[in-house]
């Protein structure tokens, strides 16, 4: 959480360690794992996506927030339609809470994609036009809502991310195990993959636990791609106060880059782009302007 929280809107200007991407945004911090676990054993009966993440929603919402980032989820083995066909009433509720409130949200699509998970879990897992995310996948019901996947520093997808034309937008989420260090001399130029630290995401940890230095660590996943784009969305919120949750996903996909090489695992290849987006949200008269671009 403290990593998360750091890459949307760790304070900038003040000459220590990383600069979030909102660097004076507000944060409100809510704790749905009771620490390490999921609370005791009444609040396990009660459910985490039954009770405990719908409250968090609507506490969130009802108490001022703009924009709320899920780095967390879990994936079923239901196609969607299967999975709204039995979909916890409150969780949806809450969604729409949220909705009906213009507070827009980023959620992590997960980080399945690696073979390992196919060979453990599923064949396809990672796949979420094939099944469901819970809550990622509601993105495909809810304006407001931007399912995010990982990208590496090459500008590939990140080997562990989830997928899907179903997925919103890419952002960069790191991927330390899968660098091309060189070619192997053969005639085929074989990439050779090797580890790098430092093309993971950089951010706040807790105080004396980071190993880069006290307060800071590299880490990956879709968990941090997320709060990259929920540290847009506040800016491009923060440009014209009458810009909606609905409109800042328009906003942000439209400004989006077009990346080839992401079209088969992202609607359109959307690669998420501040300088453009920002550009559309300074510029903004409603939403027409999306269709001058």
């Amino acid at each position: 959480g403290t990593h998360v929280a750091g890459i949307a809107a760790a304070q900038g200007n003040n000459n220590l360690g990383i600069s979030g991407v909102a660097w004076d945004a507000q944060l409100m911090t809510l704790d749905i794992n009771n620490g390490n676990d999921y609370g005791p054993l009444e609040e396990q009966n009660r459910g985490l996506y039954t009770h405990i993440v719908p409250e968090a929603i609507r506490y969130a919402v009802d108490n001022g927030a703009d924009i709320i980032n899920m780095s967390f989820g879990e994936r079923t083995k239901l196609s969607s339609d299967q999975y709204w066909a039995q979909s916890n009433s409150t969780l949806v509720e809450a969604l729409q809470h949220a909705y009906d409130k213009d507070v827009f949200i980023t959620i992590a699509a997960g980080n399945e994609g690696e073979q390992y998970w196919n060979r453990n879990s599923w064949d396809g897992i990672a796949d979420l036009d094939q099944y469901f995310d819970v809550p990622a996948s509601f993105s495909e019901s809810f304006g407001n809502i931007a399912s995010v996947a990982s990208t590496n520093a090459q500008n590939l997808r990140a080997s562990y991310s989830n997928f899907g034309q179903s997925i919103s937008i890419a952002a960069p989420g790191g991927d330390s195990s899968n660098v091309i260090i060189g070619y192997e001399n053969n005639d085929f130029n074989k990439p050779v993959y090797g580890t790098n630290q430092k093309t993971d995401i950089l951010s706040t940890v807790p105080t004396s636990t980071g190993s880069v230095a006290d307060d800071y660590d590299y880490s990956a996943g879709t968990s941090q791609a997320a709060p990259l784009v929920a540290g847009m969305a506040a800016l491009i919120r923060a440009q014209d106060a009458e810009i909606t949750a609905t409109e800042t996903l328009a906003i942000l996909r439209a400004g989006a880059q077009h990346n080839p090489r992401l079209i088969p695992y992202v609607n359109l290849g959307y690669q998420a782009n501040l300088y453009n987006s920002l550009l559309l949200a300074q510029s903004w008269e409603g939403p027409d302007t999306l269709t001058r671009i």
